[in-house]
């Protein structure tokens, strides 16, 4: 008869071998796998704390940009005189220029200036008798706004209208007188004071004109269809200046 103890026990011994090599790989695999999990949440713990500083410097930079555009429309109002109104793009609320702003063109303030720098001949005598009476009259031919809306132009007609006592004692009568003149004034927009811009008596020169106007408009050698101003530049040359639109 054989021995089967010996062989009993050398499978024992391979068998709890066996069992301790298994539990030592899967020791060795759960540890790996510990680790690389560890390793994969500290690698999106730093990726998402990276997306955090990256959003909030994208904040940051947004907020200062959105206040530089706002400073920028509020200047641009002032400038051009035009009217920013929210609007609301994707729950973002940015401002837009969408419509004029609102000025007041003061023909009160236009009409007294004039009258104060028109020459009245109440009390003189001219070849048809005394002036009793000198009525200006002031025609408005039009207004205008250089391209960038910084001024407003009128164009402007002033004419007498005399009341003449005859030097032989008759009935006094009404006389038109001395033909009409012509001036340009401009305002500041929205809210400025009036100014003369050209003078309507005879052609002036360009040195006369101001040069904040001369700054607005387009200005041209060559007679165009239609012009705000003509001067007379150095040498005799002709300068029209226009609105730009």
């Amino acid at each position: 008869m054989y021995d089967t103890d010996g062989i009993e026990n050398t499978n024992n011994n391979k068998t709890k071998h066996q069992n301790n090599r298994g539990l030592k790989i899967v020791a060795a695999v759960f540890c790996l796998a510990t680790i690389i999990s560890l390793c994969g949440l500290m690698y999106v713990s730093t990726s998402f704390s990276g997306q955090i500083n990256k959003l909030e410097g994208e904040v940051k930079t947004t907020k200062e940009e959105l206040a530089k555009a706002n400073e920028t429309v509020s200047k641009y109002e002032a400038a051009t005189g035009t009217k920013a109104v929210e609007a609301e793009t994707e729950n973002t609320k940015i401002k837009e220029i969408v419509k004029p702003m609102a000025f007041d063109a003061n023909m009160e303030a236009l009409r007294n200036k004039i009258e104060s720098e028109t020459h009245l001949m109440n009390g003189e005598v001219i070849e048809e008798g005394l002036i009793e009476e000198d009525n200006i009259i002031l025609q408005i031919r039009k207004f205008a706004t250089d391209s960038r809306a910084k001024f407003l132009f009128a164009t402007t007609q002033v004419s007498h209208e005399l009341r003449v006592r005859p030097n032989n004692g008759n009935t006094s009568q009404y006389l038109s007188y001395g033909g009409s003149s012509m001036a340009i004034y401009y305002k500041s927009l929205p809210n400025g004071d009036w100014k003369k811009a050209v003078d309507g008596n005879g052609i002036p020169g360009c040195d006369t004109v101001p040069q904040e106007v001369k700054d607005v408009l387009k200005w041209t050698n060559q007679r165009p269809f239609q012009s705000l101003i003509f001067c007379v530049g150095e040498g005799g040359s002709e300068n029209y200046g226009n609105l730009g639109i």
